[in-house]
């Protein structure tokens, strides 16, 4: 089996960097990013010269085909520029900005015949002149032209090395290596990949959206990309490398009813396409891998946003990230709990998007893996015909719809498991947690929903060891209504829940007298929304409450009784109050 050079970020030493005024619109964490980075392939002493204005200074270079010359230059005195002649005197490549803000030139060059070059230092538009520095460095290059097919070359084991590998905009790539550190054949590893432009990819690009899936290359634009490798732990001078570029063309899922699939071979990592729309649960599963695999979900790349333009800043991948960077897209989904391990991905779209899924495809050697998506949670109905099984490692997913000020009670049942019970509001906002032992194979609970919209409740083991049968409930209680023409009355024992209603308006303050046998029994007041509100009550006796109630506004109160150890007789009622007017 070839092994797969992970394209993945190093944790690297920040350098600090003498910074002009317009430097500062960008992160300064993205600025550190870049300079470590480019210490990489570009480092060593400045080779300093005396530059006279309108004169340039040259160093002679030997170069092979196919060689790339990196190369950047610093002054106090002027604005630096470098640029590339061959022995005809023609200039091939000029820069005089690293980017936009920074005055040093970067330059970045791949040499097309053997020959005599120079590299040439002046002032920009020849104005001045001073002290300059120049820095440069020679690699050998590797050109991985067409994926999927094996490319050789011999390398010094003393000198890094670079890879070329030409992309198109949206393309996605990982580097193969065949026979690393067999005979005749070097070890070697990644040290960072470079823009077309020459300077290094951060660790915002979107490559690292698909890690640890894929380790490789995305190309937000086309161009030729550079791949960096130093030979490591080798016992001879020099020695082959043997590599193949692999390009990962998004799968379509396609449909039947609900559940979306698609396959492709196992042992390789493979990258799928889906499209979703606002509100839907799913759950992708890849169950044929091994346990170790990863499923991660991420939004397509928008293509449209990037463009290689040095006045329009916020559009352009290859420069630092801006310090008042356009506001990003709302993300396209949530993601929740799923099954211990990589193998599935639960998650709800917050808007209608193309998601990619990748996956390191681990497993499954030999023969094809399937990717399946299908909806996430099972429909919770009212009543106790919610039965399942939780599988070791699992989270079950139940959904229901509520209407705000909704009451409505619950009961979770496991005798196997120890339960963990979540239930989350319509914007996935955690809004219950329990978690109960082995000896508490029953969880009750009640809920007024406080927004309208598909509530989830998740099950789960405790520790995710567990496993087994388990059965829902779910009732919803409806309010009875009351006023000042009829008083809410009742008895109510322990395991009871009644709902009461009613609506005060500007136009009529009441007396609220509330009377109980005992007042060993539960009281949550909500309003319209499932907000908790109360009632104005003022203890008058054992077994009366008095209060006065005036509104400003049309106010609904939903009165939610919960029974206690003693039975209870209660009445509430509300009495008009009648204000006379002066004379």
């Amino acid at each position: 089996m070839s092994p797969i050079i992970a394209l993945a970020p190093l944790c690297l030493a920040v350098t600090t960097v003498q910074q002009s005024g317009e430097q500062g619109i960008y992160q300064r964490s993205s600025i550190q990013q870049i300079e470590s980075r480019l210490g990489m392939y570009l480092n060593g002493e400045g080779n300093q010269a005396m530059l006279t204005a309108g004169e340039s200074v040259e160093w002679t270079l030997k170069l092979h085909a196919g060689n790339v010359v990196v190369a950047d230059a610093e002054s106090a005195a002027f604005d630096p520029a470098l640029q590339i002649v061959d022995s005809s005197g023609k200039v091939l490549d000029y820069n005089d900005d690293r980017y936009p803000g920074d005055q040093r030139p970067l330059l970045f060059w791949r040499c097309g015949k053997d020959g005599d070059y120079k590299i040439a230092a002046l002032s920009y538009k020849n104005k001045t002149g001073g002290q300059v520095s120049v820095r440069y460095n020679i690699y050998e290059t590797l050109d991985v032209l067409e994926a999927g097919k094996f490319e050789q070359k011999s390398f010094s084991t003393t000198k890094p090395f670079l890879l070329r590998v030409p992309m198109q905009a949206g393309q996605v790539m990982d580097i193969v290596s065949d026979k690393m550190g067999r005979p005749g054949f070097i070890n070697y590893q990644f040290r960072t990949t470079i823009y077309p432009n020459g300077l290094p990819e951060i660790s915002a690009a979107f490559s690292e959206h698909l890690r640890p899936a894929i380790n490789g290359l995305f190309a937000p634009l086309d161009g030729n990309y550079y791949v960096l490798y130093q030979p490591n732990a080798n016992r001879v001078d020099s020695g082959n490398v043997r590599v193949m570029a692999r390009d990962f063309a998004p799968k379509t899922l396609r449909g039947h009813g609900e559940t979306q699939t698609a396959k492709s071979p196992g042992g390789t990592p493979a990258l799928f396409r889906l499209e979703v729309k606002k509100g839907e649960l799913l759950e992708a599963d890849a169950s044929d891998l091994d346990v170790g695999s990863f499923l991660v979900v991420t939004e397509s790349p928008d293509l449209a946003q990037y463009a290689d333009d040095p006045k329009r800043l916020e559009v352009n991948p290859f420069f630092p990230t801006l310090r008042d960077a356009p506001p990003a897209k709302e993300p396209a989904f949530d993601l929740l709990p799923s099954r211990r391990g990589g193998r599935t991905a639960v998650f709800q779209a917050r808007r209608d998007a193309t998601l990619w899924i990748a996956s390191d495809g681990k497993g499954a050697q030999g023969k094809d893996f399937s990717l399946t998506v299908h909806p996430a949670a099972s429909d919770f109905a009212v009543g106790d015909a919610n039965h399942s099984k939780l599988i070791v490692g699992k989270y079950d997913y139940w959904a229901f719809n509520a209407n705000a000020g909704d009451v409505m009670s619950f009961q979770a049942t496991a005798k196997d498991f120890n339960q963990v019970v979540v239930v989350r509001d319509p914007d996935l906002a955690e809004i219950r947690h329990d978690v109960l032992q082995l000896d508490q194979p029953t969880n009750e609970w009640r809920m007024v929903a406080q927004k309208p919209g598909r509530y989830l409740v998740q099950i789960s083991c405790l520790g995710d060891g567990g496993s087994g049968e388990y059965s829902l409930f779910r009732s919803v209680l409806p309010a009875m209504a009351f006023s000042t023409a009829n008083a809410a009355k009742g008895e109510i024992s322990k395991g009871q829940i009644h709902v009461w209603k009613f609506t005060a308006t500007p136009d009529q303050p009441v007396f609220v007298h509330w009377t109980s046998s005992v007042w060993n029994y539960g009281v949550a007041i909500y309003d319209k929304n499932g907000g908790l509100t109360s009632l104005p009550q003022t203890e008058i006796d054992a077994k009366n409450r008095l209060g006065i109630l005036k509104v400003d506004e049309p106010r609904t109160f939903v009165i939610v009784l919960s029974g206690g150890s003693e039975k209870a007789t209660y009445s509430i009622e509300l009495q008009p109050i009648h204000v006379g007017g002066g004379s």
